[in-house]
């Protein structure tokens, strides 16, 4: 068993359970990218799925644009695995804090931002999964004062318009 961590200094490891000692680790960024325009921290939680670890790296959205890298990596490897581990690797999606989704086996990221250079790989038919749904609802011990406020702004026409541009259905 594995504790795999993404780490501030742009490499994923992943440790023994029971003893922490380091099994592996894999540099997320080219040996080219430099601090801070093309070298990036690990801000999403890394997804284990068939001893295959899936993961994005990419700064902040906030800090401007910027390169981002997905990556599905072999977790049965030891050592520094950042050649030998690599399963694949697809650079054409723009800074991402996102954490991957699988389900049957389909790797789902979604902060793939809208860019001339950015390639849409594939793309599902309807009739091969359930709808998909993102539910919006305010917690229960939310104290913000402003949380009804963005939702309510988030159900607007305004609103609606904009993820409707963007491929989204609204559902009453």
């Amino acid at each position: 068993m594995q504790v795999i961590h993404g780490q501030g200094d742009g490499w994923i490891r992943g440790y023994e359970a029971l003893t922490g000692k380091k099994l592996w680790e894999f540099d997320l960024n080219p040996k080219d990218s430099v601090w801070p325009k093309t070298r990036n921290e690990v801000i999403s939680t890394p997804v284990v799925y068939e001893e295959k670890v899936y993961i994005a790296n990419g700064q902040d959205p906030e800090h401007g644009e910027g390169v981002g890298h997905m990556y599905c990596i072999d977790a049965t490897k030891r050592g520094d695995i950042t050649k030998t581990g690599m399963v694949w690797h697809y650079d054409k999606i723009r800074r991402s804090i996102s954490t991957p989704a699988i389900k049957d086996g389909i790797v789902y990221e979604s902060d793939a931002v809208s860019d001339p250079s950015v390639v849409t790989v594939g793309i599902l038919p309807d009739a091969t999964h359930p709808r998909i749904i993102y539910p919006i609802a305010l917690t229960s011990g939310s104290t913000s004062p402003d949380a009804g406020g963005f939702l309510d702004e988030l159900k607007s026409p305004q609103a609606r318009t904009i993820f409707e541009k963007q491929g989204f259905t609204m559902l009453n």
